[in-house]
């Protein structure tokens, strides 16, 4: 049986959400099975796109586009182009997606941003106002207060229209996080930060586990898990999130060594346990711009308990990650908690004596400042503030995940740019509306923003 459009498209995100791999499969082969058909070329541009592959994707939405372009396909480009660094031709892209009969407000606040990022805040103020009769569009406003910077009155009124209403703002909120710029991205591959972290210090940090990034490291890692058959490995896809493509492997067992790009992480053990089980924390760093000295840290944050028992030398306890578990496990009560989520500072106060609690906090906070430093010194930072309209670049914030050692020593996993939430359990939804709650009045620069909720990195 033929698949329509819609069903194909829901038959590779659903598989999107368990195998990403096995998701950009069946829409290469969809594409193959009809190689006159738009909306199938589309879709293989959209997994690739997924899994990070943006050239690769714009040479399928070119093609798409030459069967009859829409808007949503010049988005695609537009959006790949971003995420390559090639502003230019990304708000190309986004203005000819304007001129289509299938854009939407959102097409039009994506696309004033791409031209301002290209330079031309004229033509980037104009296009950013709607029609008479356009819908309110709280991505829209969002552009419209990066653009206006020069008219205080403006932006005024915009902030106060996304500050009134917890709904629009969190509209505005997931539209941009989702567009970084190709600067920033970096960070969300797991070998492109590796490579970051190791070429911005003369020695390994003390929270970065020992970290091999093949092919290109392949020699010394394999030295390195022969020379400590012992220890234990992680292998990590550098373009999967949750626990896709994620195994172990040992100098003594007979696990098979990593094909293709793949992170390799020492294992860091024995781990802190709460009531026999792993955590994981999640930090948010604000980038409120690219300046240097706008890093800043959320002072609260996200412990994830594992729903499962740690059993040393068991594949499956070596990983905490809420979106591979039961989703009616993200209900149960753990310990003194009535969920695995819970909040950073609650579970501080819950799990530890008040020192323990304090040097926790502490080397948190350090963690996340020698990070923040990290990027300036690799050039992320810098990239940012060498692109021609960084004025227009969205405030923006990223998440880090960290576990501790027996001994309280925070070791840093992995950064994303675009980080999940609502995980599912009650109070991680509320983390997360806090989290906003703080976060928004600081990155449109309100008056009343709480500032003592953030702590300085720079």
């Amino acid at each position: 049986m033929q698949l329509t459009p819609a069903q194909a498209h829901e038959a590779v995100a659903g598989l999107m959400k368990t195998d990403r791999p096995a998701a950009l499969r069946l829409a290469e082969r969809f594409a193959q099975e009809h190689p006159d058909s738009r909306d199938k070329i589309r879709l293989f541009g959209w997994a690739l796109a997924r899994l990070y592959e943006h050239e690769k994707a714009v040479a399928q939405f070119k093609r798409a586009a030459r069967l009859g372009t829409t808007a949503d396909i010049e988005e695609w480009l537009g959006f790949c182009q971003r995420k390559l660094g090639h502003y230019g031709e990304s708000a190309q892209h986004y203005l000819r997606a304007v001129a289509l009969s299938d854009a939407t407000v959102q097409t039009r606040a994506i696309a004033a941003n791409a031209i301002h990022l290209a330079g031309d805040h004229a033509f980037a103020r104009q296009l950013s106002h709607p029609g008479r009769n356009a819908p309110p569009s709280a991505a829209l406003d969002f552009a419209r207060w990066m653009i206006e910077f020069d008219r205080q009155d403006q932006r005024r009124a915009l902030r106060n229209r996304l500050l009134d209403n917890d709904g629009f703002a969190d509209q505005a909120i997931f539209f941009w996080q989702s567009r970084d710029v190709e600067a920033l991205a970096r960070i969300d591959r797991k070998d492109v930060l590796a490579r970051l972290i190791e070429g911005s210090a003369k020695k390994r940090p003390a929270w970065w586990p020992e970290t091999y990034r093949l092919p290109a490291q392949e020699k010394i890692a394999k030295g390195a898990v022969r020379n400590d058959p012992h220890a234990r490995w992680i292998v990590k896809a550098p373009h999967l999130a949750g626990a896709q493509g994620i195994r172990t492997l040992s100098g003594a067992g007979g696990e098979p060594w990593p094909e293709g790009a793949a992170v390799l992480q020492r294992f860091i053990e024995p781990p802190f346990l709460y009531e026999g089980r792993k955590i994981n924390i999640r930090l948010h760093i604000s980038l409120r711009a690219p300046a240097t000295g706008a890093a800043s840290l959320w002072h609260d944050g996200l412990v994830f308990v594992s729903t499962h028992p740690y059993v040393d030398g068991a594949h499956g306890a070596l990983f905490v990650n809420p979106l591979s578990a039961d989703k009616s496990a993200l209900q149960q009560p753990i310990g003194a908690f009535a969920a695995p989520g819970v909040a950073l500072q609650t579970f501080l106060d819950t799990a530890f004596d008040t020192a323990d609690a304090r040097r926790v906090r502490d080397r948190l906070v350090l963690t996340a400042a020698q990070l923040v430093g990290s990027l300036e010194t690799g050039g992320i930072l810098g990239a940012m503030r060498a692109i021609t309209g960084w004025r227009g670049l969205p405030p923006s914030f990223f998440g880090i995940d960290i576990g501790l050692d027996a001994d309280l020593n925070p070791w840093l996993f992995e950064a994303e740019v675009d980080p999940g939430h609502g995980l599912g359990s009650p109070t991680s939804k509320e983390v997360w509306r806090r989290f906003r709650r703080d976060w928004l009045p600081l990155a449109l620069e309100a008056p009343e923003a709480p500032h003592a909720s953030f702590i300085a990195l720079a």
